[in-house]
């Protein structure tokens, strides 16, 4: 292109297009892309990025066909929040957005995923079950499929998978057994 010349853009409208635009509606909204797209199951709270356009104030995300709570960050990105702890399968989940009556045409899928189990010390492996029950139960699976596993640590996830008193959770709350 040289100076002082021109790109002609050509857009396929259409008829919703133009009904919005003579109705003073907008026009359904699309999305392109999620980031990130997918999450180990048990894993903390992430937010994700939905790519896309056409978002107004009102756009909001619909996971696995229900509305949730969305920020819009402008008309092409908008943010929500997934928390995979509440996730106990493997799989898909349908995403898309809404701008009141009107749907993107298609959905993207989010992934649940396997999580990865840090490999480590007792220590390493307690930080990051965090005193999740979920988290606990795949690392004892994960501790006991070891031709050696470490009973202290078998002890410790037990213990939180049944809720009871750990020596991390007494030294949070002040409990002593002397």
């Amino acid at each position: 292109m040289t100076a002082g010349t021109s790109r002609r853009v050509q857009r396929n409208f259409t008829a919703r297009d133009f009904t919005a635009a003579r109705n003073g509606t907008s026009s359904s909204p699309w999305i392109t892309g999620l980031m990130p797209d997918v999450a180990g199951v048990g894993d903390p709270d992430i937010l994700v990025t939905v790519s896309g356009g056409g978002f107004v104030p009102e756009t909001v995300v619909v996971w696995d066909g229900e509305e949730i709570p969305t920020t819009r960050i402008n008309k092409t990105r908008l943010t929500f929040t997934v928390a995979p702890t509440a996730v106990h399968a493997l799989g898909t989940v349908p995403v898309t957005v809404r701008n009141g009556e009107l749907t993107a045409d298609a959905a993207i899928d989010f992934t649940f995923i396997d999580p990865v189990l840090p490999e480590g010390t007792s220590e390493e492996i307690i930080d990051w079950v965090n005193n999740d029950a979920d988290r606990a139960t795949i690392a004892l699976e994960a501790e006991e499929a070891d031709p050696e596993p470490r009973s202290e640590l078998v002890s410790q996830l037990e213990a939180i998978i049944n809720d009871e008193p750990t020596a991390d959770k007494e030294a949070d709350h002040g409990d002593s057994t002397e």
